[in-house]
C-alpha cells in the first residue's frame, strides 16, 4: 500500500528551475523517504499546451528523476511545442548522500547539447552547504553563493553578488517569511517580500506576498484547502497593474481556483486551473508517475 504523496512541484511563489532552483530541490528532499517507500522512478509533469483557452491538448513539460534512495537525480525541461528538451539539471552525490556535483545542461531545438556548465559545493561540519561555485563551459567561475544557517539547520540567508535571500521560521523549522534583496550604495533594499501562514495540523494555509515598500498592500495571495490531510484546492488572487508610460495607473486583480486530483493510491495526478470569473478550465497540470520494480 503506497503512502500519500504530493510533490507541488511549481507553486506561486516558487523559485523558478535554472538559476534559484532550490524551491524544487527542497520538495523532493521533504517527500524522500516516501518517493523512496512508494518506488517511484520518474515523475513526468504535462501541461496545458494553450493558456487561458479551454483545451485538452497537453504537453510533456518536465521530467523528474529519482534514484531507488528517493534522491532527485535529474530534472528534463522540455520545450513547449514538442518532446525536445531545453535544459536540465543533474545531481551526483556523495556517500552522506549530499549532492557535491550539480549540472546544468542546455540544448539546441533539435535537442543537441550546445553548453554545459557545473556547481560545485563546500560543506561544513554539520553537512550544510556553505558555498556553491558555478563553473562555465569554459572553466570560468560565473556565480557565486553563500549560505548561513540557523543553529537547527534551516537556511537563513544567501548572498549573491549584489542580491540577497533571507528566511524567517517558526518553532516547527517551517518557514514563514521569505524576502529578497538588492544591494546598491551600500544599503539593502527589499524588493519582495513573502509570508507563510500555517493551521494547527502545521498545514501551509495562506501566502501573502506583499508590497515591500508597504506591508498593508497585499500584492498577491493563496489560500489551501485540505481533505484528509492532502491539498483539496487553491484559491489565487493575483494583483495586475494599468501602466501609461511606465507608471502605474491602476491596479486590479485576477482570481484564480485550482482543484487538486489524485490517484487512487494517493499520487497527484491533476491539477485544474480555472479563473473565478470562467466557468472554463484555464490551465491543467497533469502527472504520470513510473515505478522502480
Amino acid at each position: 500500500m503506497r503512502k500519500f504523496i504530493t510533490i507541488i512541484i511549481f507553486g506561486f511563489f516558487q523559485l523558478v528551475v535554472f538559476g534559484q532552483d532550490r524551491e524544487i530541490e527542497w520538495n523532493f528532499e521533504r517527500k524522500k523517504a516516501d518517493l523512496k517507500e512508494n518506488g517511484i522512478k520518474s515523475i513526468n509533469q504535462f501541461e496545458s499546451k494553450r493558456m487561458l483557452v479551454e483545451s485538452s491538448e497537453m504537453r510533456l513539460a518536465y521530467r523528474f528523476l529519482v534514484d531507488t534512495l528517493g534522491n532527485l537525480s535529474s530534472v528534463i525541461k522540455f520545450h513547449w511545442k514538442d518532446s525536445v528538451p531545453i535544459n536540465s539539471i543533474s545531481y551526483k552525490r556523495n556517500n552522506q548522500g549530499e549532492y557535491n556535483e550539480k549540472t546544468y545542461k542546455y540544448y539546441d531545438s533539435t535537442g543537441t547539447l550546445t553548453k554545459k556548465s557545473e556547481w560545485l559545493f563546500t560543506y561544513d561540519n554539520s553537512g550544510n552547504k556553505t558555498l556553491e561555485v558555478l563553473i562555465s563551459a569554459s572553466g570560468d567561475t560565473s556565480l557565486i553563493n553563500r549560505l548561513e544557517y540557523d543553529k537547527y539547520g534551516n537556511l537563513i540567508k544567501q548572498t549573491r553578488g549584489y542580491f540577497v535571500w533571507t528566511f524567517k521560521y517558526n518553532q516547527q523549522n517551517q518557514t514563514v517569511e521569505r524576502r529578497e534583496w538588492y544591494l546598491k550604495s551600500d544599503s539593502l533594499i527589499c524588493t519582495k517580500l513573502i509570508r507563510l501562514n500555517y493551521n494547527s495540523q502545521s498545514q501551509l494555509e495562506t501566502e501573502f506576498e506583499h508590497n515591500p515598500r508597504n506591508e498593508k498592500d497585499i500584492w498577491n495571495s493563496r489560500y489551501y484547502t485540505y481533505s484528509k490531510n492532502i491539498i483539496e484546492s487553491v484559491y489565487e488572487i493575483q494583483a495586475i497593474w494599468t501602466t501609461i508610460n511606465n507608471e502605474e495607473k491602476e491596479k486590479n486583480f485576477l482570481a484564480f481556483k485550482s482543484d487538486y486530483h489524485y490517484y487512487e493510491n494517493g499520487e497527484l495526478e491533476l491539477i485544474s486551473k480555472t479563473m473565478i470569473s470562467s466557468i472554463k478550465s484555464t490551465s491543467k497540470t497533469y502527472y504520470q508517475y513510473e515505478y522502480y520494480d
